[in-house]
């Protein structure tokens, strides 16, 4: 299987080799777009929602490499969702303290400090998810899988 299938198919499985290699590509081809986007119209960057779906593409058939599957990645999505949650939340009541603390802004400017690009970054590193997202990668790329033929097809290389 070349990369450029088992970036587009859900179905199938792929060896840790195909995986990094294909990580690779997405990695490369996000930071391609999201340069292109900032050097000439902010809109090229949804070009890089396509790359969320050759992630998920490459996990789903790294997590069947390995006998798991969508399940596997619902739930690991879902814990990475709430991470967020918790996230916006602390952050939230640390720029309510903040901000009461100094007296100086209504509740109305927590909202628009809260939604700034700095702080939805600050949101994203502090909830967690990019750590989860770095563990799964890594955990995908080193995990072994089975040399048998599973659910989803022979043993990939």
């Amino acid at each position: 299987m070349t990369v450029i299938e088992s970036l587009t198919r859900r179905s199938g499985r792929i060896g840790r080799r195909q995986y990094w290699l294909g990580l690779a590509v997405v990695t490369g081809l996000n930071l391609a777009i999201n340069l292109l986007g900032a050097l000439t119209n902010p809109l090229v960057g949804l070009l890089s929602l396509s790359c969320v779906y050759f992630l998920f593409c490459l996990t789903l058939q790294r997590l069947h490499d390995l006998s798991l599957g969508a399940r596997t990645l619902a739930a690991l999505l879902t814990i990475g969702t709430m991470m967020i949650g918790i996230g916006v939340a602390i952050l939230y009541l640390r720029l309510a303290g903040y901000l009461e603390a100094q007296g100086e802004y209504g509740a109305q400017s927590i909202l628009v400090i809260a939604s700034s690009p700095v702080a939805l970054a600050i949101i994203s590193a502090v909830s967690g998810f990019n750590l989860t997202f770095y563990a799964l990668a890594i955990w995908l790329g080193v995990a072994p899988g089975r040399r048998d033929a599973n659910y989803w097809g022979e043993g990939a290389s």
